[in-house]
């Protein structure tokens, strides 16, 4: 905050986005979530977009579709969603025309959680797309991901 960063933080769950805007509750984060209406929505990112005091926006997958957030600098996956093509909508929403910032992405895994694991398996269905534009998987790890991994 004392950087004037602009922090998109996602989430897959309301519930998170409203534990997360309960903590953060002294810098009045904005948050959209699949409950919001159309013109309210507008609203929140012009305040996000505009409002220099206005520094954190929470979303859920219900914000990563058609919204032009170039003002952002930072994205924090608070957790992850089971398709690179969604991490990258995400990430989108910063990447947009106009932006002019560097935008810095954190993905907060813990050790031994589900995230851990979905980075693994996103990781090699990564590894497998690139294998049918070039690059080689194994039968092995085409096993793992289509088992998840139980033997």
């Amino acid at each position: 905050m004392e950087q004037k960063k602009k922090i998109i933080i996602f989430t897959q769950f309301s519930s998170m986005a409203d534990i997360i805007e309960r903590e953060l509750a002294i810098i009045s984060p904005l948050k959209i979530t699949g409950s919001v209406s159309g013109s309210k929505r507008e609203e929140i990112v012009n305040l996000f977009n505009n409002d220099s005091s206005r520094c954190v926006l929470i979303m859920t997958e219900a914000g990563t579709y058609g919204l032009n957030l170039q003002v952002a600098n930072v994205i924090i996956h608070y957790d992850l969603p089971w398709s690179i093509s969604a991490i990258t909508q995400r990430i989108g929403r910063a990447h947009r025309i106009n932006q002019k910032n560097n935008v810095l992405v954190y993905h907060l895994i813990a050790k031994k959680t589900i995230d851990e694991y979905i980075k693994k398996v996103l990781y090699k269905k990564q590894k497998l797309a690139n294998q049918l534009l070039g690059e080689q998987i194994g039968v092995k790890e085409i096993k793992e991901i289509l088992t998840y991994g139980i033997q």
